[in-house]
């Protein structure tokens, strides 16, 4: 007898529920993992780089490789909770490995908030690229959990609107004189399109409308303002004309300057981006996203302001070319000489993941245990100052005694000198009352709360 169609029906309703739970399941697992991965590694990447002040003192140079090391883990951690959720990136176009030592600007197109976190998975292993980058990215990311790593690697934070855009230029060309290469940055990523796809696409169609320039759906027409402050302080003078740079930015460091310029594109399947809620929770099917690279050298980078607008705009309508053919498609166009477009799948080594994974939760997990210990301690020596039982194993501590009165009058006068007294056990000396809370404050309040606003200072 066979089962009707009622029957049938309950039973794919079943399945659909068990989908629906396992990958609510899998999600709540994910979120959990993702806050202690962070409750631990980013406390302890701003612990590690307190305790090496004095390094950074005697050799600057050791103390940014260090720090970029720390900074390459972190973002590895990030990798890899999409590489786990299947996640991947296949890579087209130039090999940017090539580059990786050079000084190079990256241009990216901007669809969500998983751009970021493609890219900090698929250039993994471009060699020390990772930690010798600098990051351009909106202010609001600056208070996000990742925000104080971003602040003490050196990124710049910048305000989107035309009330900050000339404030924000300045502060840029400030910051990069400061920071670029004295931390011997290398790569810079900046997204030009100043937004989202999504919410910049209506206002650039409109703009292009109004100017004759080409209608675009997959990107939107880039700003100028950035790019254009990048190259004028990072570009090394030219014989022929081309950019030239801060003489003395590039004098000190010795610096060839900027070399190259990195045009980078990246396509979701059907054009559905990953944003990162997605990345962290893993609700999405296994998604293989693309990203494709073209490399220019800056003497190819005109100066002027307005054959520099054009160029940046050539670009981008050929971002849109790439992408309008990766969506009908499947697959990028070959480069210009190829007959056959090449494409390489990018690969992270679990075995490494985890290892970085594992270093991350020993620190955070012996950090705690020592602030355990140490608090406990203190707490056993604070119960012994004021007539409590020492901790078990803690030292009793050594008292001065005060001198005891023995009339009135020179009772009066040794309250007068030292305080309030209290009232002891017998055999005990007396303390001021004053000076016993006071004591007790200093003891227990931790002595890393100062630190670490004074190491910060000196980071940033």
């Amino acid at each position: 007898m066979e089962d009707g169609p009622a029957v049938k029906r309950m039973a794919v309703t079943f399945q659909q529920a068990q989908r629906v739970g396992c990958t609510l399941l899998k999600a709540l697992l994910r979120f959990a993992f993702m806050v202690a991965n962070n409750l631990v590694a980013i406390p302890s990447y701003v612990l590690y780089l307190i305790v090496l002040q004095p390094l950074r003192v005697l050799d600057s140079k050791l103390f940014w490789y260090i720090e970029g090391v720390l900074f390459k883990w972190l973002l590895a951690m990030v990798a890899s909770w999409g590489w786990w959720a299947g996640y991947t990136v296949v890579e087209w176009g130039d090999d940017v490995k090539a580059v990786s030592e050079d000084e190079a600007m990256v241009l990216v197109n901007h669809q969500a908030t998983g751009d970021v976190c493609t890219l900090m998975m698929c250039l993994q292993d471009k060699g020390t690229v990772v930690r010798q980058m600098m990051w351009l990215m909106d202010h609001i990311f600056k208070y996000t959990n990742f925000g104080i790593v971003s602040l003490i690697h050196g990124d710049f934070f910048i305000r989107q609107g035309k009330a900050h855009r000339d404030q924000q230029l300045v502060l840029l060309q400030e910051h990069l004189e400061k920071y670029y290469r004295s931390r011997n940055r290398k790569w810079i990523v900046l997204f030009p399109e100043g937004g989202f796809l999504r919410k910049r696409r209506e206002t650039s169609q409109a703009f292009a409308k109004k100017n004759n320039l080409p209608f675009l759906k997959h990107v939107t027409l880039p700003r100028l303002g950035a790019t254009q402050v990048i190259l004028k302080t990072l570009v090394a003078p030219q014989e022929n004309g081309t950019p030239a740079g801060r003489d003395a930015v590039i004098k000190e460091s010795k610096s060839k300057g900027l070399q190259w310029v990195i045009d980078t594109t990246i396509a979701y399947p059907k054009g559905e981006p990953i944003d990162i809620q997605t990345w962290i929770l893993g609700y999405r099917q296994p998604t293989v996203t693309h990203v494709h690279y073209r490399i220019f050298p800056i003497k190819d980078v005109p100066a002027e302001p307005e054959a520099l607008t054009h160029w940046l705009y050539q670009r981008f309508i050929e971002k849109e070319d790439l992408l309008t053919h990766f969506y009908e498609t499947g697959a990028f166009p070959p480069l210009q000489g190829q007959t056959k477009a090449v494409s390489r799948a990018m690969t992270l080594s679990n075995l490494w993941l985890v290892g970085i994974q594992s270093l991350a939760f020993l620190s955070g997990g012996a950090g705690v245990e020592g602030a355990g210990l140490r608090l406990h301690d203190r707490g056993g020596e604070a119960d012994a100052r004021f007539g409590g039982e020492p901790a078990a194993g803690a030292a009793a501590p050594q008292h001065r005694a005060l001198p005891r009165p023995h009339h009135r009058q020179e009772q009066h006068d040794a309250v007068h000198r030292h305080g309030v007294l209290r009232r002891r056990g017998p055999g005990q000396p007396h303390r001021p009352l004053h000076q016993g809370k006071a004591l007790l404050g200093r003891k227990l309040c931790s002595p890393s709360v100062d630190s670490v606003d004074v190491g910060l200072e000196g980071m940033s």
